[in-house]
């Protein structure tokens, strides 16, 4: 989640910031200035041999989401091998 003046009041309660904020690798809700950062790289002219890529500014809660889609994937595989060998 990036807090931005278009998203909504974030909550003042302390716990609850910090329920929003876990899934972020960075541990923290990102910022209008995270998102700056990213537009500004992308027009200098040194990406210039990135073509057509999708480009996440989560704070890597997008990585969080991805590691337990593997796990789950491993842990499939998992039971399938070993019904296969047992």
């Amino acid at each position: 989640m990036t807090v931005t003046d278009f998203s909504p009041p974030m909550p003042q309660d302390p716990q609850v910031v910090q329920a929003v904020s876990a899934p972020h690798s960075l541990g923290r809700l990102g910022e209008a200035d995270d998102i700056a950062k990213v537009a500004a790289w992308l027009r200098l002219r040194m990406p210039e041999w990135v073509t057509g890529q999708y480009i996440e500014a989560s704070g890597g809660s997008g990585l969080v989401n991805m590691i337990g889609k593997w796990i789950l994937i491993f842990g499939v595989v998992l039971v399938l091998l070993g019904a296969a060998v047992g």
